[in-house]
């Protein structure tokens, strides 16, 4: 293979009775002259490759073409791709780039990367990079990879390139207090709470405490990525909000322990109230508004397991806490 654009002679034997030679030549490639000769004078492309082949017309037909594989050893560019296009988080190890076998040889590999893009830029790739495969590891820019491929005489020739696309995580959030109610200061696709270093199951933005404790949260993007973790906050729970639990003494949950059919019992109607039921891990699990809730509602809870949950009643500034426990 040629390593800059060249001038070759090709030519086959002289035939009697034909009409002349048609010769085909690799896209790129230009006669300069001899057309319709036994022997034409060729401009090559650096870096090609292809079939060269010609046959003779006579009175009886076409003769069988005549063909040559240029180079003779196919050239390094034939099965030189590499595949492996992924998108990973900051710090995160990208996985292994695979790249095929190309025909012909012997040649050695080297793979490039580039930040700059996939057509410019490219320096030869940290780490061992003259494998078949190669290993990014961790990542924190995009960055696009090629694989190189070069013959005993120096000739190069680049794979496609892939690109290795890296997310930024989340910036590390803090925790806001309103009442019983934990935000999270960062937004994002959801969350992991965490309370007393446990997981809690609960992934959305707002955490309603249902227990005292440490919290902790941890913000989670679209693309998967992971804010660092808040640092730990002392929270304790406030049963009664703003107002005082005495002006609620008669509020009831009855039967308590309930199969899941459970009747709300209170001296004085409340207006404009939202119910909510709390499980252990503080998920917010059953949610109910009411424009006023008389002396006697009932609620049905028969689909919770058995178990302890919190029940939270607020309206206005009000807001009462009662256990509730499910057994069947």
């Amino acid at each position: 293979m040629l390593c800059s654009d060249g001038i070759v002679y090709f030519s086959v034997p002289i035939q009697v009775g034909v009409y002349g030679f048609i010769w085909s030549l690799p896209n790129g490639w230009a006669i300069l002259s001899g057309q319709g000769t036994n022997r034409i004078q060729v401009q090559l492309r650096a870096n090609t490759f292809g079939v060269i082949s010609v046959y003779a017309p006579n009175e009886l037909g076409d003769s069988p073409p005549a063909t040559l594989a240029w180079p003779s050893d196919m050239g390094p560019a034939i099965g030189n791709t590499v595949t492996g296009e992924q998108e990973v988080c900051a710090g995160a190890t990208a996985s292994l780039l695979t790249g095929g076998i190309p025909a012909g040889g012997p040649y050695t590999y080297r793979w490039e990367r580039s930040t700059a893009g996939s057509s410019s830029g490219y320096t030869p790739a940290a780490g061992v990079n003259n494998s078949k495969d190669y290993s990014p590891g961790a990542l924190a820019v995009t960055i696009w990879f090629r694989r190189k491929i070069i013959t005993t005489d120096g000739c190069e020739a680049a794979s496609n390139t892939v690109k290795v696309a890296v997310s930024a995580p989340p910036i590390k959030p803090s925790i806001v207090r309103e009442g019983n109610t934990l935000t999270s200061s960062v937004a994002g696709a959801s969350y992991q709470w965490i309370l007393n270093g446990n997981n809690l199951s609960a992934t959305t933005k707002e955490l309603v405490i249902a227990a005292s404790g440490s919290y902790q949260v941890r913000v989670v993007s679209e693309k998967g990525c992971l804010s660092a973790i808040s640092n730990p906050q002392q929270f304790n729970l406030q049963p009664t909000g703003i107002k005082s639990d005495s002006e609620w003494k008669a509020f009831h949950l009855v039967p308590n322990p309930s199969g899941g059919r459970v009747g709300l019992e209170t001296d004085r109607p409340w207006f404009k109230a939202e119910l909510m039921v709390i499980d252990a891990m503080g998920k917010v699990i059953y949610k109910e508004f009411f424009q006023s809730i008389s002396t006697k509602e009932e609620i049905d809870l028969g689909n919770l397991p058995i178990g302890s949950y919190s029940v939270q009643i607020r309206s206005g500034e009000a807001m009462i806490s009662r256990r509730l426990l499910i057994a069947r």
